[in-house]
């Protein structure tokens, strides 16, 4: 929705409408995630997931249902977080910012917690996901409690994560971050990529007062005006 509402061609109006998506997607009264068409076994996942939310499953071990066996149920929620939607950097301020968020699966819907970590330890669904898989966005809400999320940590924790515009790597974590204000650039599309990484680099080696950051920076880049010391996230 957003590549259709905002000017791609249009560098000042993208940086603008960039820097305040974090008012809309927590202003918004619902947020509503569309994750793709329906395929085998999501349909009865989602309802195996919202059947144990009810309460007589409250105090009871569920079981599967639904067509589903222990095992499928299991491979149904790895096939479901590994759809594309989970590997993209800009989605994660869709569910962390909204203040209720709902997933659209074909013709189903589900409350965006019941995917969460915990949730699917309860129930015993539990999966190994790739790297870039955004899951772990539920350690991101305990710590935005805590007002614990940096650029540093946004970073590092969507390293695998898969923007088309390089920058996007950087400038999709500003509305996450707990103290954005704290940033020592802006969202600035006019910049090419290799200045918007070095000038995250120069803000984090400052504001950390550490050379921490110099460990992500690898011997090669894809984009060869990036400096040698400067980490290439694309």
């Amino acid at each position: 929705m957003d590549f259709k509402c905002i000017n791609q061609r249009d560098n000042s109006e993208r940086s603008h409408q960039v820097a305040i998506m974090k008012h809309i997607y927590a202003r918004a009264y619902r947020v509503l995630i569309y994750a793709g068409e329906s395929v085998e076994g999501s349909t009865n996942l989602l309802e195996y997931i919202s059947d144990t939310q009810q309460p007589r499953h409250r105090y009871v071990t569920p079981t599967p249902s639904h067509a589903l066996t222990k095992i499928g149920v299991k491979k149904a929620v790895c096939d479901f977080l590994s759809r594309p939607w989970f590997r993209r950097v800009w989605v994660i301020q869709e569910a962390f910012l909204a203040q209720r968020a709902k997933f659209i699966v074909g013709e189903k819907e589900i409350d965006w917690f019941m995917l969460s970590l915990e949730r699917l330890e309860e129930l015993g669904l539990k999966c190994h996901l790739e790297k870039g898989m955004i899951p772990g966005i539920f350690e991101w809400m305990a710590r935005r409690h805590s007002g614990d999320i940096d650029l540093f940590f946004a970073l590092t924790s969507t390293r695998h994560c898969l923007a088309a515009d390089p920058r996007d790597k950087i400038f999709a974590l500003f509305g996450l971050l707990s103290n954005p204000s704290g940033v020592s650039f802006e969202v600035d599309y006019s910049l090419a990529v290799g200045d918007v990484f070095t000038l995250a680099a120069m803000h984090l080696v400052t504001s950390r007062n550490s050379l921490e950051l110099l460990s992500h920076a690898a011997d090669w880049h894809a984009d060869s005006s990036i400096p040698s010391w400067v980490p290439d996230w694309s």
